[in-house]
């Protein structure tokens, strides 16, 4: 399913709802362009800019070294999508998702959307699963850890609602999220990272080489969308 088989772009302008389902793409966003949005043009360019460029910041691992992009700089880094709560951040990091995928510039190319705060969630309770429960629950433990798996895995991915996760006096999301990202840019996979929070609020609660990281992705500020005539 990851890799949609069963779209084929000759005869169809959009892949089926199965497509979206299985990415776990809120059901909002299913299928929606930069055309059907009303956000200014700067952000929307922003938006087209990284788009054109993902050929050079996802190189999939099959491929030769002659076929590297010259500059390689760009391989693995990805967006950060801020701004103030329910003004559509999560509309468009879904939206240049799609687009890609539409662009069909690779076969296999798997993508997925994860809410942190879920993530984090299932994260905190994986010790508390192995350590609690029987022989008879070990494939409900299996499904989690390939679900888990996939957000390191999948070569296109956004995560929504950084800064919504619970925190621990431990700081293990902190951590967690920061392992993730850094992984995903090591092997050249590409995020796509939501927060309603925005840079000054996490650098007063962030650790500092996480928001440093955040700081090298390409940036989205996202601004109150304009109305549509």
């Amino acid at each position: 399913m990851n890799s949609y088989p069963d779209w084929n772009p000759v005869t169809e302008t959009m892949p089926p709802a199965s497509v979206w389902n299985a990415a776990r793409f809120p059901v909002g966003t299913w299928g929606r362009v930069l055309e059907d949005l009303a956000h200014p043009e700067a952000t929307l360019q922003i938006a087209r800019d990284f788009i054109e460029t993902f050929a050079v910041r996802y190189v999939p691992e099959r491929t030769p070294l002659s076929e590297f992009p010259d500059d390689r700089s760009l391989i693995g880094v990805g967006l950060f999508v801020s701004g103030p709560p329910k003004i559509g951040k999560t509309e468009i990091a879904c939206t240049v998702l799609t687009e890609i995928v539409l662009g069909r510039r690779y076969d296999g190319i798997t993508v997925l959307y994860v809410p942190w705060p879920d993530y984090i969630h299932f994260f905190n309770e994986r010790h508390a699963w192995r350590e609690g429960r029987g022989i008879e629950h070990e494939d409900d433990l299996e499904s989690l850890d390939a679900s888990m798996d996939r957000v390191m895995h999948d070569s296109l991915i956004v995560i929504d609602d950084i800064g919504r996760e619970r925190i621990t006096a431990s700081g293990a999301s902190y951590d967690e999220l920061y392992r993730v990202l850094a992984s995903r840019r090591r092997r050249g996979l590409v995020t796509i990272a939501v927060t309603g929070v925005g840079l000054p609020q996490m650098i007063a609660a962030y650790p500092e080489h996480l928001v440093e990281f955040l700081r090298g992705f390409t940036q989205l500020p996202v601004t109150i969308p304009r109305h549509r005539s």
